[in-house]
């Protein structure tokens, strides 16, 4: 077994044509104590403490240092708890300047197309049609790379690195959406936690990779399921949370600020770069991230319900336990200190 361890009233648009910039922020207008909640055949109420306080710990979870952090929360049964965590890390990083993937994105593109130069298909931002299936041709004596256009190979074009983000791969998300694209948010992502701060209107219309949802070991669609049933509404607006977390493929919008790692199969839903934080839904999906070379230097927060097979929670006490000698229990500080909810415990392991 585990070792005991203890507003606004409407969406607010960027309309199009508008260009985000760092210096446009959204005011936090409303609280939690606005929000309801409800899951699947429930009635609505309040936000539960627990929820909030969920919430409240992937908003305030530190940010990743020298010195890797592996959590463990136990839970007395079944709870969409790791998605409520890597919501509320993903509200704060929607207030962090620079929290995107384009410094990334040019190298994440060269690695991908020229390793894989057959397979990797490429789009160009908001430009539909036939003529927007690209393949790699070849690099020039500067290093720079040409795609040619699959429908008419005569047609060659230059990425420019310094507008690599007008390229991505085919079924993955752009690095950054167009200025023309309608950018939405919603109501409900400012009031999740407060006192909070402001969001950059920039980070709306970027793709962030920083953080990574592990889901269930049923696979994506048990998980994003589950997690649809899980609502929360403010004033006349409705969200899922699944709809919140907006992974790819999950949600209306272009850009994805979360990768989601699909526990069944084992892989990431795009390629790039590492994720600093995986926050990791139950036991099973643990033992994968774990034993997973991609994820050794990220931070593991892992949601592990009490009613999960006994063998499964052993297995994740003898995962912990061969960790000894090179971890050391980190002492809770902050939000983290506060009095958890009834039957939540909180280990917290930092890498020596």
């Amino acid at each position: 077994m585990i070792p005991s361890i203890g507003t606004s009233d409407s969406p607010i648009h960027v309309s199009r044509g508008a260009t985000p910039s760092a210096e446009q922020t959204f005011d936090v207008s409303a609280s939690t104590s606005a929000l309801m909640f409800a899951e699947e055949g429930d009635a609505w109420t309040p936000l539960p403490t627990w929820v909030t306080w969920f919430l409240r710990l992937g908003y305030d979870w530190p940010h990743q240092q020298e010195r890797r952090r592996i959590c463990i929360l136990s839970t007395p049964c079944d709870s969409p708890a790791a998605a409520l965590f890597a919501l509320g890390m993903m509200r704060r990083r929607l207030e962090i300047p620079d929290a995107n993937d384009l410094a990334s994105h040019m190298t994440a593109l060269r690695s991908r197309i020229t390793n894989n130069p057959k397979g990797t298909i490429l789009r160009r931002v908001n430009k539909p049609g036939r003529k927007n299936r690209w393949r790699f041709s070849h690099s020039d004596p500067a290093g720079e790379l040409w795609v040619l256009c699959i429908s008419d190979p005569g047609e060659h074009c230059r990425i420019i690195e310094r507008y690599a983000f007008d390229w991505h791969v085919e079924g993955e998300p752009p690095a950054q959406a167009s200025e023309s694209s309608p950018m939405l948010l919603s109501g409900v992502l400012p009031a999740l936690v407060t006192p909070s701060s402001t969001i950059l209107v920039e980070n709306l219309s970027r793709t962030d990779s920083a953080i990574c949802l592990a889901g269930r070991a049923g696979g994506e669609r048990q998980t994003r399921d589950a997690l649809s049933t899980v609502r929360l509404r403010l004033n006349e607006e409705l969200r899922s949370v699944a709809s919140l977390l907006t992974i790819n493929g999950w949600h209306d919008g272009r850009v994805s600020r979360m990768t989601y790692f699909n526990s069944r199969l084992g892989v990431l839903d795009r390629t790039g770069r590492t994720p600093q934080v995986v926050c990791i839904d139950g036991p099973r999906a643990f033992r994968k991230i774990s034993s997973d070379k991609h994820f050794s230097a990220s931070d593991m927060i892992a949601v592990v319900p009490r009613t999960a097979e006994t063998d499964q929670l052993e297995n994740v006490s003898q995962y912990l336990a061969s960790l000894a000698q090179w971890y050391s229990p980190e002492r809770p500080t902050g939000w983290q200190a506060e009095s958890a909810p009834d039957g939540v415990s909180l280990l917290i392991l930092r890498k020596d």
